[in-house]
């Protein structure tokens, strides 16, 4: 277990869309990644995995159930991952590895959602976040089952060498005037040196 590691956190808070967004408890939306290896990369591969973890009110994992990896979704399908891209490539324009939440079916005693990204392999293969191109996060609005792109953002620019993981963004529980829950998103830029730091800062090992 890894202890008091070191993260930088930069939150973009700029009040635009591509910062921050706010979603009505009954909505369904999807949060994508897409990325490709870069020329400064050890290996020609670069297998990055998107994670969801939801969390409650102490900021630590909620339960088991709602640790969202490729090969786990949530039991009542209210985070439902997409499944394994091990490449960045072939996905015809769609997010190569995807999470989709149906807000109103996430248990009320979850209060935040994060959505951590992983090199898989990364010691082994002497990489870093630095050595994928192109890689950003995208928040789609799927209330018409065809997708609205609400926001988008650049990930790799805002990595240090030594990052191999990084909290891309939360989703947020807060109430709104009127008392009716909402959710808020923001996408931050928190890296770590490993996997197993992010894992072990909320709760997961």
């Amino acid at each position: 277990m890894i202890q008091d590691t070191p993260k930088r956190t930069e939150t973009c808070m700029a009040g635009h869309s591509a910062s921050e967004v706010f979603f009505p408890v009954p909505s369904h939306i999807s949060i994508g990644i897409n990325w490709e290896a870069s020329t400064s990369s050890s290996s020609s591969k670069v297998d990055l995995d998107l994670y969801a973890i939801a969390l409650d009110g102490n900021n630590e994992l909620f339960s088991l159930d709602y640790f969202i990896h490729p090969r786990h979704s949530a039991s009542n399908r209210s985070i439902v991952h997409g499944g394994d891209n091990s490449t960045g490539t072939d996905t015809a324009g769609l997010d190569d590895e995807a999470i989709e939440l149906r807000l109103d079916l996430i248990d009320p005693r979850v209060a935040k959602v994060v959505f951590p990204v992983n090199i898989y392999g990364a010691s082994r293969r002497g990489q870093n976040l630095r050595n994928i191109g192109n890689v950003y996060l995208r928040i789609m609005d799927m209330g018409d089952d065809t997708g609205i792109q609400v926001a988008k953002r650049s990930l790799v620019d805002h990595a240090e060498l030594t990052d191999t993981a990084m909290v891309a963004g939360e989703l947020a529980r807060e109430k709104e005037k009127g008392g009716e829950d909402r959710w808020h998103f923001r996408i931050l830029f928190t890296g770590y040196p490993s996997f197993g730091a992010a894992l072990t800062e909320f709760g997961v090992i």
